[in-house]
């Protein structure tokens, strides 16, 4: 093996480095957590269940509506990517929880490795 030593609060930081670093993953992660929120929730860019699911009360609303003008417009603003590398990090534990893991793993294996190339000057 490769000694790299996988661990929950290791995957979680790392999420939360991809959404704030990588659009590809910030707009991934928005999509996947506003698939997550209940029907009338959608409806009104709220956050009134109380089920673990989906965005808090603070980020329903502007969260919402960017991944919808995301969805009908497969595009969004700079202005929104900085909401969404921002806002989104604290949804890495939902992410974590519907994410492949072992693709997760994966990639946070490589990642791993490069910053020790990049330590050691390989």
């Amino acid at each position: 093996m490769d000694g790299i030593k996988i661990t929950k609060k290791g995957l979680l930081g790392f999420i939360r480095y991809k959404i704030s670093m990588d659009r590809r993953w910030a707009l991934r992660s928005l999509v996947v957590i506003y698939n997550e929120q209940e029907d009338d929730e959608k409806r009104f860019n709220s956050a009134s269940h109380r089920n673990g699911r989906g965005f808090g009360k603070v980020d329903a609303n502007a969260l919402s509506a960017i991944a919808e003008r995301f969805k009908r417009y497969c595009s969004v603003s700079e202005y929104d990517m900085t909401i969404i590398h921002r806002r989104m990090q604290k949804y890495s534990e939902q992410i974590y929880g519907l994410c492949n893991k072992p693709m997760l793993e994966s990639q946070y294996r490589k990642y791993i490795i490069s910053q020790e190339r990049i330590i050691e000057g390989v």
